[in-house]
C-alpha cells in the first residue's frame, strides 16, 4: 500500500506557531547537540528524522539544536540517505512524496544508514 504525503511549506507549517522554534531554543539553550559548541550566533532547529523521510514536524522529540557546521554535515548525510531511499524504491523524490513502503521502514533505514555514515566520519 502506498502512502502519499505533501511536503509543501504551506502544508508543513500551517499548524505551527512562528515562535515554536524560538521557544525550543530558549528552553534548551544555544548549544549544538553534536559538537557542544556555544560559540557563534547561528544555531538551527533541526529535525532529527527529516520530514522528507517521515519525521514528525511538530514533535519536540524530533528536534535538536545544531550549529551551522554540524547542520551542514548532517544535511549532506540526509540528502545521501534520501537519494538511497529513492533508488531502493522506498519513496519518490519531490514535494508530493509517495512512500512505497511503510514510513516506519523508511525511518528505520534512515536511522541505520545515518549511524553508519556518522561512524565512517
Amino acid at each position: 500500500m502506498e502512502t502519499v504525503v505533501s511536503l509543501s511549506r504551506k502544508n508543513l507549517h500551517k499548524n505551527r506557531e512562528p515562535s515554536e522554534k524560538w521557544k525550543f531554543i530558549q528552553k534548551h539553550g544555544r548549544v549544538c547537540k553534536k559538537c557542544g559548541s556555544t560559540d557563534g550566533y547561528n544555531y538551527l532547529l533541526d529535525h532529527i528524522i527529516p520530514i522528507g523521510v517521515g519525521g514528525d514536524i511538530h514533535n519536540e522529540n524530533n528536534f535538536q539544536i545544531l550549529c551551522d557546521r554540524c547542520h551542514g554535515k548532517k544535511s549532506g548525510f540526509d540528502r545521501k540517505i534520501m537519494n538511497e531511499l529513492v533508488k531502493k524504491k522506498y519513496m519518490t523524490k519531490g514535494i508530493l512524496k509517495i512512500f512505497y513502503k511503510p514510513i516506519e521502514e523508511c525511518i528505520e533505514y534512515y536511522k541505520r544508514r545515518f549511524k553508519e555514515l556518522e561512524d565512517e566520519n
